[in-house]
């Protein structure tokens, strides 16, 4: 009986093990970023469209888009270039508006910079919670004298607040 319960034991770690172990393309670092870290880049002044609310930042104004920019912290250990995810957060509170986003980068020249192809959760879809993930290329050609930020499309509040609550980056 003893042998046997050992022998079990045993069997039940081995199959526990393979069960929880990560696959090789889960991420071991994960940086989340809030809107804290997010402004409007509207020329014509529209900050005062952008606020924050329970579910994170959103466009008051009812006619005009409100483009917003987040800067990606980083440091030599991990840089949005070596990212293998990005994740963006959000509440879809409009049947036919929809929030875009796009990873981006600026030349340390401040001449120019690239974006990716933009990502958007859809109008019409259902009311709730959405995670989209933009492309990484941006991203994966930037140097040290690139800036990688992420930018954001918020819709006129016109028939329900979409809102960006933040994104996360995860890195090998």
């Amino acid at each position: 009986m003893n042998a046997r319960s050992i022998l079990l034991f045993g069997a039940s770690v081995a199959v526990s093990a393979i069960l929880t172990t990560a696959a090789s393309s889960d991420a071991a670092w994960v940086r989340s970023v809030g809107v804290s870290h997010c402004a409007s880049t509207n020329a014509n002044g529209d900050a005062v469209y952008l606020k924050i609310g329970p579910k994170g930042i959103y466009n008051t104004s009812t006619s005009t888009p409100l483009n917003v920019v987040c800067d990606v912290p980083s440091d030599t250990t991990y840089e949005p270039r070596d990212a293998i995810s990005v994740a963006v957060a959000g509440y879809d509170n409009s049947a036919t508006q929809a929030i875009s986003v796009m990873l981006c980068r600026r030349f340390l020249s401040g001449a120019g910079g690239t974006c990716g192809n933009a990502t958007s959760n859809g109008a019409g879809n259902a009311v709730g919670d959405f995670m989209l993930y933009p492309a990484l290329l941006p991203w994966e050609d930037s140097t040290t004298s690139t800036f990688p930020y992420l930018h954001a499309e918020l819709p006129p509040n016109t028939d329900g607040t979409n809102t960006l609550t933040g994104f996360r980056v995860y890195y090998p």
